[in-house]
């Protein structure tokens, strides 16, 4: 077990960048569990296959990172009036309201489901991947929604 708080964060890109593919070498040469605590995320993203988000000292969800990927996505609903405070889906970590858009973060994105509500809503809708940065912030930023179970 390698564990790593911070390990690239006074490098410069070059070294930072060799410093990961040492890593992740390292991973792959031998069986070994690497705990890489970073703020940089786009780093996590390059190198882990299993993420825990943590913030103010609780867990706010874990998760393969190919899996939270996959099931994530950043929904687009836009009304022909005003849009409502939000939307009645599960999985919701996040929501911003602006005008005639509302922009919802949802961990669990089921496609069938949100255009049956979009289509309720008279809204038409567009959804979008998410990278591993976008997510923490909607997770933790001023739009989090402040009663959040996560994944």
């Amino acid at each position: 077990l390698l564990v790593l708080d911070e390990p690239a964060a006074n490098l410069d890109t070059v070294v930072r960048r060799e410093f990961l593919e040492e890593v992740i070498g390292l991973l792959g040469e031998m069986n070994r569990t690497v705990v890489f605590s970073s703020h940089i995320l786009g780093d996590v993203e390059r190198i882990a296959d299993q993420i825990a988000v943590i913030h103010a000292g609780q867990v706010l969800l874990t998760s393969p990172l190919d899996d939270l990927k996959e099931r994530t996505r950043r929904v687009r609903f836009s009304f022909a009036g005003a849009a409502p405070e939000s939307v009645a889906l599960p999985g919701i970590v996040s929501v911003r309201r602006a005008g005639r858009e509302l922009l919802a973060t949802i961990i669990g994105y089921d496609e069938a489901r949100t255009a049956r509500l979009a289509a309720e809503l008279g809204a038409a809708v567009e959804a979008q991947a998410l990278g591993l940065e976008e997510l923490f912030i909607d997770l933790v930023g001023d739009h989090a929604l402040v009663n959040r179970k996560a994944a």
